[in-house]
């Protein structure tokens, strides 16, 4: 659910107003706020000429549909697996990348495997250089200002319970790896 349905529903449970009302009541403004949105996009489009190009024929489309199918057939898949319950959240992502790929070497034919190894050397580069660095910056500035040392002598003044422990500096992982 989106926050503004929580919000309706909410003030429904609260001032016993009926919850479907109040989403009727909202449909009207919904539609003028949407269409306030969309005719000065509309209006700034056409007067400065971002329109694009013209239509294709009836033709031109179904020509592209039917060389995007395959891959157009990608979200049915991961939806299929969400709700069908044969693929876990964790590894769903990587589904569509096993698609893509299997799209790109065997259906359409546009990745060889030289131009396959350059691209997981780069997403690999892309991802862990990164990562590193900004790791390395956190222990760096950590042991500069003396951080380090100082939550772990409070860590250690608060309490000695092996358990309590563990949890405090878990707590503290989880914060850090937020930053």
């Amino acid at each position: 659910m989106v926050p503004h349905s929580i919000a309706f529903i909410l003030y429904g449970v609260i001032t016993t107003t009926s919850v479907p009302a109040l989403f009727a009541a909202g449909i009207f403004p919904g539609i003028l706020a949407g269409l306030s949105l969309i005719w000065p996009a509309y209006w700034i489009l056409e007067h400065r000429g971002y329109m694009g190009e013209k239509r294709g024929s009836l033709k031109e489309v179904a020509a592209v549909f039917r060389d995007a199918f395959w891959g157009l057939l990608d979200p049915l898949v991961i939806l299929g697996g969400i709700n069908g319950g044969s693929s876990r959240l964790r590894k769903l992502p990587l589904l569509p990348c096993f698609i893509v790929v299997l799209l790109g070497l065997v259906v359409y034919r546009t990745l060889n495997l030289q131009s396959f190894c350059q691209i997981l050397v780069d997403a690999s580069i892309s991802l862990v250089l990164p990562t590193v660095a900004l790791g390395g910056l956190y222990s760096w500035a950590g042991a500069t200002l003396g951080v380090m040392e100082k939550v772990a002598g409070s860590l250690l003044h608060v309490c000695l319970q092996p358990g309590v422990v563990l949890l405090h500096v878990n707590v503290l992982i989880f914060i850090a790896g937020m930053l």
